[in-house]
Formats: structure tokens, C-alpha cells, sequence
């Protein structure tokens, strides 16, 4: 609960409270449960959900994209949080530094990188890390997916910032799908992971193929 004392800020903590002096006041209640925004530009709040809720990113080669994403948060100081920033302005200073920090991110990627991390036969994240465990062992290089990837390095820039600077605890940020904008070039992609696709199915029936002539002939 949120109250002044004398003028002076006073946030008590959960439980039952009694105000009995006159000039402690109750200002209203500032919830601390984690709490999630969309990262969508302010035109499109209200509108219907779809292409509207996208967040519009430039790739480091110059790529329009549009992301969805959500972030979610909580207050770890609600004292900081009030006196720093402003009760009512918490949300607003959580999304506006959310998509900046996003859109650094993606401004700093080429598109094939972030495109192999949204690709119809791309693995799983379980599976994913099934292999990035397996080349370590082995010695090998292994790349993150670039959801991941993104999300370890939104959460290293905001995490620690916020909640020295502003009572804020930055918790996670969910990365849910990437859309090409250029139509033609997201086909132009399409059309290129499908003959990729088909290029490698008829090899792998060559070698299947081979492998039988083979035995064969022993």
C-alpha cells in the first residue's frame, strides 16, 4: 500500500494495517506480482490483434522486420520504483527502454541469422540444446538459436540497470515470432528454403541409392 506520513512517502508491506494519525494518507495500492507488456508501437494498442502488434525493426542489412514480443516484469523496490520514476510512469519507461534495447539488438543481426531461428524445420530449443551440450563435449563450436540468444543479451543490458537504478526487476522478455515486411523477399526466402529442402531430400535418396548398389554388389 502506498501512503504519505507527514508529506513524506511511506509504502507499507503486505499484510493488515491500521492508519490512525490524521495526516497519514492512503494513495492506492502498487501491485508486485510480475507483470508482462506487449512490445508494440503506441499507434497499434487498441487495434485488433495481428500485424498491427508487431514491433518494426531494421536488421543490420538494412531488413524491415516486425517482431512480437512481450516483456514482463516486477517491482522489487516499490519505494525506489515510486520516488524514481513515478507510479504511473512505470509501465511506459519499462516498454519504451524495452524496445529500444530490442531494436539495438536486432539492428546489430543480419537477417539469415534471426531467419534460422524462425524456420519451419528449425529444431527445438530442447533439441537445440541437446546439441550445443554434445558439441561441447566433443570440443566443437556451437551458435545459441538467436531467440536465445537475443534473449540472454536484452536481459544482460536491462536486468541489473533497472533494478539498481529504479527498483525494477526485468524478469524475462518472450520473443514469439518474426515477420519479413518486403513481401518479395520473404518469398524470394520461401522459395529458397524450398529448393534447399529439395536439394537435400534427393541426396539423401542418392546416398540411399548408393548404399544399396553397394551391398549389392558384395
Amino acid at each position: 500500500a502506498v501512503t504519505f506520513k507527514a508529506g513524506t512517502l511511506t509504502v507499507l508491506p503486505t499484510g493488515r494495517h491500521y492508519i490512525e494519525a490524521i495526516d497519514h494518507l492512503f494513495d492506492g495500492f502498487l501491485s508486485t506480482q510480475q507483470l508482462s507488456i506487449r512490445l508494440a508501437p503506441p499507434e497499434s494498442e487498441g487495434s485488433r490483434q495481428g500485424q498491427d502488434e508487431l514491433l518494426l525493426c531494421e536488421t543490420k542489412d538494412l531488413v524491415l522486420i516486425g517482431i512480437r514480443a512481450d516483456v514482463f516484469y516486477r517491482i522489487s523496490d516499490a519505494e525506489q520504483a515510486i520516488l524514481q520514476v513515478g507510479r504511473e510512469f512505470i509501465p511506459e519507461l519499462v516498454k519504451e527502454t524495452s524496445i529500444a534495447t530490442l531494436n539495438n539488438i536486432i539492428r546489430s543481426t543480419a537477417l539469415g541469422e534471426i531467419a534460422q531461428s524462425n524456420h519451419p524445420s528449425a529444431v527445438s530449443a530442447k533439441a537445440h540444446q541437446q546439441e550445443v551440450m554434445q558439441a561441447q563435449a566433443l570440443g566443437q563450436e556451437s551458435a545459441p538459436l538467436f531467440f536465445d540468444k537475443a534473449h540472454d543479451q536484452f536481459l544482460a543490458k536491462l536486468h541489473d540497470d533497472f533494478k539498481e537504478r529504479y527498483g525494477l526487476e526485468i524478469t524475462n522478455i518472450r520473443i514469439e515470432q518474426f515477420k519479413i515486411m518486403d513481401q518479395a523477399l520473404s518469398q524470394s526466402i520461401a522459395g529458397q528454403a524450398v529448393k534447399t529442402a529439395e536439394t537435400q531430400s534427393q541426396l539423401a535418396n542418392l546416398e540411399g541409392q548408393t548404399m544399396i548398389a553397394t551391398q549389392q554388389q558384395e
